[in-house]
């Protein structure tokens, strides 16, 4: 028996085929929002797209701060890669679990590294640092992210009749930014880190509740439509713009259950972790008390 595997867009063998946390495990995701996936593919997937996205900075702090342990069962640490001490000196700042840490580059002719506590070496506890955005990271994660996404809420509707070809195409390539910006490959996205409109979201009732902080200890992934467009949007730790996305599914909505859109779904960080899905007028009233405005608004 066969299964279909939306990144290969192939029939896969039984035996082939494995179960894929939609959301990264490192990222807190679990089985309770997964699709069938290949394999073997999907380790390299997972190895040269959702690697360097879960190993991005923020996202480093966010899993020590949570304490997700992914496939090595231990608690990450964040670093600050090269940087520069107040000495002139230059280490890697490794905020471990148990303690700040200074992995020194070495100077002398032998060229040793040696390892130092931040609170012995460095009192002001002051480094310099720069961080590097690679847009086109984040475009490839996003891509394969909202196939899963997609195809686990649409199924064969979104095979059908959605973006599938295109995010799989962004996804595979090595420079998505220059197929989007060429015009080769013709899709709705946003992405928040790169975006100075505060309303990038282009939907009032998302934008109230990421921007209202409503929701913190959570991801949270929905749904948007206007005029033919269906759209999916992910805010990552529940209000992190730094970490939020829209991407365009399809342009024609009318092949999809249009009274069943506009669903809100989160995907808990403490407790039971569980993965709660809401219908946006299901939780206007747990956030009408704070914005009165919105009364009498339809979304």
């Amino acid at each position: 028996m066969k299964k279909y595997c939306i990144y290969s867009d192939k029939e896969i063998n039984e035996e082939d085929i494995t179960k894929e946390h939609i959301i990264p495990k490192k990222l807190g995701g679990q089985l309770d929002f997964f699709i069938f996936v290949d394999k073997k593919l999907n380790n390299e997937l997972g190895n040269v797209i959702d690697e360097p996205f879960v190993n991005d900075l923020i996202n480093q702090f966010a899993t020590k701060h949570y304490g997700f342990k992914g496939y090595s069962k231990k608690i990450p640490s964040a670093v600050f890669k090269n940087s520069e001490l107040l000495n002139g000196e230059s280490a890697d700042v490794i905020f471990s679990p148990q303690d700040v840490i200074l992995k020194i580059h070495g100077t002398d002719k032998n060229n040793k590294t040696r390892y130092e506590k931040a609170s012995n070496y460095l009192p002001q506890s002051q480094f310099k640092c720069s961080i590097t955005i690679e847009i086109d990271k984040y475009i490839r994660f996003y891509s394969k992210f909202f196939l899963g996404v997609a195809y686990n809420l649409y199924g064969e509707n979104f095979v059908k009749y959605g973006f599938h070809k295109e995010l799989r195409t962004l996804m595979n390539s090595a420079k998505p930014i220059e197929l989007l910006r060429s015009g080769e490959i013709k899709l709705g996205c946003e992405l928040g880190i790169f975006s100075s409109d505060s309303n990038v979201y282009k939907d009032d009732f998302m934008n109230i509740i990421i921007k209202g902080k409503f929701f913190s200890d959570c991801h949270i992934i929905w749904e948007s439509y206007y005029a033919d467009a269906l759209c999916l949007g992910v805010s990552f730790w529940g209000n992190d713009k730094f970490h939020s996305a829209v991407f365009q599914i399809t342009n024609d909505i009318s092949k999809f259950q249009q009274n069943d859109l506009g669903d809100v779904y989160f995907k808990e960080l403490t407790g039971k972790r569980q993965f709660l899905k809401y219908h946006k007028k299901d939780i206007l009233n747990k956030i009408i008390e704070s914005y009165p405005q919105l009364q009498g608004n339809k979304f």
